[in-house]
């Protein structure tokens, strides 16, 4: 008979009733043995949650003799909330219980349930304890108690790095990883956990990829003091250069794992980086120009963090050098190993249409050599109008990459120069662009007068209108260091009213009026530099009572307008804007001392013949750089 009690019992009277029965020395032949009865009690209540660790009491009664021994289990929880565990009537739920003679005992619960691969500090269980007498009966209806036994946290796990496998170096998580050891160097891993329940009881380890087999791997062992992993990293146990993850876990009493995260490597996950970075720097940069048949060279300051400007369709020259670290072992050679160092350019640019291009790291086909003797290269770029951005890394033998590559910047084509510019009306008098003058013209007679349309009067259908003309010249040339026969090839202008100045080239907010060419496509020059180029403004109007006599003039009788100009280049004697970069490569003879290094052919100093390899070459409408923005304004105003 299963019974469950809440409250602590005085037991004298019953344990006195059981000490005076005795068995009967001679048992009647009808007499039969009674199984006894279990009691469970300062357990949990039922369906709630509870710690992980319980102390349970319990005890047996038995009417003809006495229970000296007990058989206990704990199960997840019950089935559809009936008790399925029955010692008495199962040899596999005997075989699953556990003999004890103690009358209570704290009792470590399952409290963790891995749901999806995720850790849950919450689990239903069941705690089933069952008398039995001394001849040996078991009570049939086990006591039992069903509950939700949780944890406040999981356990946790921490590394410590061995980049030498003598100095230890707690791990630091981050991304990308922050730990590196030697190519080629042996190193090692140790891992411990820490958990508030109770203390750990065992721990697995394995490497995350799938390409790596470590000794002892994904088994449960209750050693604790086993948790330092070594790597050879030598031979056929050589690890690839890139990123090893070693992952372990651990369990603890209460039976929760900490958790490895696959994912994001933010628990559970050691990230080791093998191979360390070559360093990477710039050492020279130049920059040449042809002006009158003649080339001119000048250093470039990349040190100074300002971009500096170059001619279009110069050349831009930087020479650069890199260098492995001494930390790692080579396999190109043991006495210079920065000959395997190999280099990658790249190029960010912005147009002055305000796009962005990156290039990606070139060659796109992998990398292109250094010279033969040590990691230092060069190359050279052909400059278009565009705001650049260089940058360059070494490569060393394994594939691995400076990770921090140095960088300068360019700015490709000078702007051109503005130099004049006027406008004045259709009788040829100048505006005074020192001051906001007032232009005027006397409203009288129109022109002529269209047929009606939306704009007549309905009472008379006349639509009168009348037509001012201004012209608007400018003249400007390109910079000195640009190519001969550059020149100020297309203009661009803008006629607001009540404009207000924008930031940059914008040439800010107002309502652009529609005159001429303004707020169009940039057109082209009159001729080499100079532009010219008349509009008008036609005004239609309504007047009922006469146009003599200006009772109505139109509500833009006074308006501040402003002219927003820009010039820009081109290039009469290139073929576009484009970016091409180049570099040589020598070129080995068959007498070199050391011809082969990492699996291709390097050449020795002094030898070979270079040849010259277009990295890439990208090209781009050309629009050219555009002159600093002349803006002025002017008032327009009808008279009688």
């Amino acid at each position: 008979m299963r019974r469950y009690v809440q409250g602590l019992v005085v037991l004298g009277v019953i344990a006195a009733a059981i000490g005076m029965s005795c068995r009967r020395n001679q048992p009647s032949l009808v007499d039969r043995n009674q199984p006894p009865e279990t009691q469970l009690w300062y357990a949990p209540p039922d369906s709630s949650d509870y710690e992980y660790l319980v102390h349970m009491y319990w005890r047996g009664v038995d009417g003809d003799g006495t229970t000296p021994r007990y058989i206990w289990t704990v199960q997840d929880s019950l089935v559809e909330g009936e008790a399925t565990w029955n010692p008495a009537a199962s040899i596999a739920d005997y075989r699953q219980g556990r003999i004890t003679s103690r009358t209570d005992s704290v009792l470590a619960f399952t409290a963790y349930k891995n749901v999806a691969g995720v850790g849950v500090r919450k689990n239903r269980q069941a705690f089933y304890v069952a008398a039995i007498d001394d001849n040996g009966v078991i009570d049939p209806t086990p006591a039992v108690v069903e509950f939700v036994a949780t944890i406040g946290r999981l356990p946790e796990m921490r590394f410590v790095v061995y980049p030498d496998e003598i100095t230890p170096s707690p791990y630091r998580n981050r991304t990308p990883p922050a730990d590196t050891v030697g190519m080629f160097k042996p190193f090692a891993i140790s891992y411990h956990g820490l958990t508030t329940n109770g203390q750990v009881r065992g721990y697995e380890f394995f490497a995350l990829s799938s390409t790596i087999t470590l000794p002892g791997q994904n088994v449960w062992t209750e050693d604790l003091s086993d948790t330092l992993r070594t790597f050879s990293n030598v031979g056929v146990e050589a690890l690839p250069a890139g990123v090893l993850r070693f992952a372990a876990r651990c369990i603890d009493d209460a039976n929760a794992e900490s958790q490895i995260d696959a994912g994001q490597f933010t628990r559970g996950v050691a990230q080791v980086v093998v191979n360390f970075d070559p360093d990477t720097w710039i050492t020279d940069v130049k920059n040449t120009y042809i002006k009158s048949s003649t080339a001119i060279t000048e250093d470039i300051d990349f040190t100074d963090g300002v971009p500096d400007t170059v001619p279009f369709n110069s050349w831009t020259y930087f020479q650069y050098s890199a260098r492995d670290d001494v930390r790692d072992t080579w396999t190109c050679s043991l006495t210079n190993p920065d000959k395997c160092i190999d280099f990658q350019v790249k190029y960010q640019v912005v147009t002055t249409s305000g796009n962005n291009e990156d290039s990606g790291w070139l060659p796109r086909n992998g990398t292109h050599d250094s010279d033969a003797n040590a990691a230092t290269d060069s190359n050279s770029v052909n400059a278009g109008s565009l705001d650049y951005t260089w940058f360059v890394r070494g490569v060393d033998e394994n594939g691995t990459v400076d990770g921090t590559p140095p960088s300068f910047k360019v700015v490709g084509n000078f702007r051109p120069i503005l130099h004049t510019s006027n406008m004045a009306d259709h009788f040829g008098n100048p505006l005074n662009q020192a001051i906001v003058d007032t232009l005027t013209w006397n409203f009288y007679k129109p022109i002529g007068w269209p047929a009606a349309d939306s704009l007549a009067d309905a009472s008379t259908g006349f639509t009168y209108e009348k037509r001012w003309a201004w012209t608007l010249n400018a003249s400007g040339r390109d910079h000195d260091k640009d190519p001969d026969g550059s020149s100020i090839q297309s203009w661009r202008y803008y006629v607001f009213s009540n404009y207000t100045p924008g930031a940059g080239e914008n040439p800010g907010s107002g309502t652009s009026w529609n005159l001429g060419r303004s707020g169009d496509s940039w057109f082209p020059s009159s001729s080499l530099n100079i532009m010219s180029d008349r509009f008008e403004l036609v005004v239609r109007y309504n007047d009922p009572e006469g146009d003599d006599l200006m009772t109505r003039l139109p509500a833009y009788f006074n308006q501040l307008l402003t002219i927003v100009l820009y010039g820009r280049d081109t290039i009469t004697t290139g073929g576009g804007e484009f970016i091409q970069s180049v570099y040589w490569d020598p070129v080995p003879t068959a007498d070199c001392d050391e011809q082969e290094c990492c699996g291709r052919f390097k050449a020795c100093a002094g030898t070979g013949v270079s040849t010259r390899n277009t990295i890439n070459t990208f090209a781009i409408s050309p629009n050219g750089r555009a002159t600093p923005k002349k803006t002025w304004s002017f008032f327009f105003k009808f008279v009688r």
